[in-house]
Order: C-alpha cells, then structure tokens, then sequence
C-alpha cells in the first residue's frame, strides 16, 4: 500500500514552519521599525508642541516674556494664545491635527497655574490679577 510516508510529512511541516518563522521574525521587525517611527513622531511632536526648534537660544521665549510682563499682561498673553490655538484648530495641514489643541491646552494650564499662584498669594503684582477687572 502507498500509506503516507511519517518522515515525509514531518519534513514538511518542519519546512512550513520554519517558513512561518521567518516571516513571523520579518513581522516583527517591521513592526519595531515602525513602533520607532512612531516613537520619533510622538518626541518630534511633543518638541514642537513644548520646545519648538525655531525658538532655540540660550533662553527660552516664554521665560523672557514671564520676566518682562505684568501679571495681568501674561494672564492676557495666556488668554490670548489660547483663543488663537483654539480657533485655528483644523485649518492648517499638519502631521499632528490636534497640535494646535495640545498648545492650547499648554497655555490654558498655565493661565490656571497663574491664577491659582495669585489665589494663593505666592504672585503678587500692583495690578489687577487674572480674572479680576481694573479701573485701566
């Protein structure tokens, strides 16, 4: 009788799945490569959204302008940054569509970590703070 050869099978699906693990190894590589491509967008996007490269020197901007203005006017600088974040979301081509909102969001944490350091005293300005209205 022609029975099926035991070996014969068994070299076959050896060959198969060494077949198999190749390609489940060819997978694997291609997803980390991809998951470090992602990995690069995500710091790439995060830089730009906390540290963009066009505001590089020995000092940073924001820093600057903390030191040179009034507690009202960085309240109004905050405010100010947060309407233009808000209300350009959507209408510019970027790789991250919600970057204008993440900026916004930065803002808006530090308008609350301003009125709140006011609130409790630790900033003190002779002007009117946040939120409060002045005879200006």
């Amino acid at each position: 009788m022609g029975g099926v050869n035991f070996e014969d099978k068994m070299d076959e699906l050896i060959q198969k799945l060494r077949s198999w693990d190749g390609r489940i190894i060819q997978i694997d590589i291609e997803k980390e490569k991809q998951q470090r491509q992602l990995d690069m967008a995500i710091q790439e996007q995060q830089d730009n959204i906390h540290h963009p490269s066009h505001y590089s020197g020995r000092i940073e901007v924001i820093d600057y302008i903390r030191d040179k203005l009034s507690v009202k006017e960085l309240a109004g600088y905050y405010k100010g940054n947060i309407l233009k974040y808000v209300s350009r979301f959507g209408k510019k081509e970027t790789r991250n569509p919600t970057e204008d909102l993440e900026k916004a969001q930065v803002y808006l944490q530090w308008y609350i970590d301003l009125i709140n350091a006011c609130t409790a005293g630790y900033v003190s300005d002779d002007k009117a703070k946040p939120g409060e209205e002045s005879d200006d």
